[in-house]
Parts: structure tokens; C-alpha cells; sequence
């Protein structure tokens, strides 16, 4: 099943996706054992809203010097925990200041 963009996902792989996300198995792990790309079940976890923290893959800590960039690019700090939403707001046609109040992100004083 590697390599084919449009996966019909079937009820049978669903749960075991969801077995396999209960019992924290990292993604990478699930798409091994399915037979699909990481990327595919990441968007699979996401459309079924489960939620396993990951489905067990480390969370990604920032190298200080990516944190140092981004707020002296952006004047503010946004916690790698709130990226996603900060983008998804970008997105939505939110402005800068107002993604950043509804995340409670302090402007750093220049």
C-alpha cells in the first residue's frame, strides 16, 4: 500500500488505527504495520479526533537558537505547543495581533 496517494481507509483499518493510537504506538510504528505513509495516518489521527498525545513520538523541543530567530522575527514568542493553532489562525484570516491575543501570547518589550 506504500505509495498510493488516494487510500480508501476501510473500517477494519480504522480500528486497528484506533487500537494501535490507544495503546500509544508511535505513528511511524502504525504506518509500518499498515502499510501507509506516517503522513497519511497523522491526517487519518486527526480526521477520526483521536487523541493520544502523539500517538507516542516525542514532542520536538526547539533548539535555542530557533527560539531566539522566531521571536526576533515575530517580536513575541509563540510555545511550540501552540504553533499549530497559531498558524490554523493565520490561516483563517485572523491578523497577527489578534492570533496572539486569543492565544494569551505577551508581546515581548523591545
Amino acid at each position: 500500500m506504500v505509495g498510493t496517494g488516494n487510500l480508501i481507509w476501510t473500517a477494519e483499518l480504522d480500528r486497528e488505527l484506533r487500537s494501535l493510537v490507544r495503546k500509544n504506538t508511535p505513528t511511524r510504528t502504525i504506518a509500518h504495520l499498515l502499510g501507509v505513509h506516517r503522513i497519511q495516518v497523522i491526517r487519518r489521527i486527526k480526521k477520526l479526533e483521536l487523541t493520544a498525545d502523539n500517538a507516542g513520538e516525542k514532542v520536538f523541543e526547539a533548539p535555542p537558537h530557533i527560539q531566539s530567530y522566531k521571536t526576533s522575527r515575530r517580536g513575541f514568542y509563540v510555545p511550540p505547543h501552540q504553533e499549530a493553532a497559531y498558524y490554523d489562525l493565520l490561516k483563517s484570516g485572523v491578523s497577527i495581533d489578534e492570533a496572539r491575543k486569543r492565544l494569551k501570547i505577551k508581546k515581548q518589550p523591545k
